[in-house]
C-alpha cells in the first residue's frame, strides 16, 4: 500500500511480500538462504532491495521521483478481514491499515527527514 502525508512531500509504502516468493526472491537476488520470512523481513538488507525493485519497476513504468515511494515497512502481517483491514470483497481498507501503521510511517517519515 503506498501512504502519502499531506503534509509531507514523499510517499512511503507498506509491502506484505508473499512468503513463498520473497523466500526465492531474496535467495535469487541476495543470495541470502535459510532464514525464515519474519527474519528476512527484518532484514535492511531485504528491505534495500525491495525498494530498489519497487523504484525499477516506477521507472520502466514511466514514474516521475515524486510518484515513487522513498521508504517501505516490510511486513509478514497479511492484510485480512479477520485483522479489519479489508473489506468482503478484497478491498483494502486504507484508513484500518494507516491507524495499525501509524508509528511505522511516522518513524519513516522522520528518518526521511533527516
Amino acid at each position: 500500500m503506498v501512504y502519502g502525508s499531506s503534509l509531507e512531500a514523499t510517499l512511503v509504502g507498506i509491502v506484505v511480500p508473499d512468503p513463498d516468493e520473497l523466500c526465492c526472491w531474496v535467495k535469487k537476488t541476495l543470495n541470502i538462504d535459510g532464514t525464515s520470512v519474519g527474519q528476512l523481513s527484518a532484514l535492511s538488507e531485504v528491505k534495500q532491495a525491495i525498494l530498489e525493485e519497487l523504484w525499477t519497476v516506477g521507472k520502466k513504468a514511466g514514474l516521475n521521483s515524486f510518484e515513487q515511494v522513498k521508504d517501505i515497512l516490510v511486513t509478514t502481517e497479511m492484510f485480512s478481514i479477520e485483522n479489519g483491514q479489508m473489506t468482503p470483497t478484497q478491498k483494502i481498507k486504507r484508513e484500518n491499515i494507516t491507524a495499525h501503521y501509524a508509528q511505522e510511517i511516522n518513524e519513516m517519515y522522520l528518518q526521511l527527514a533527516k
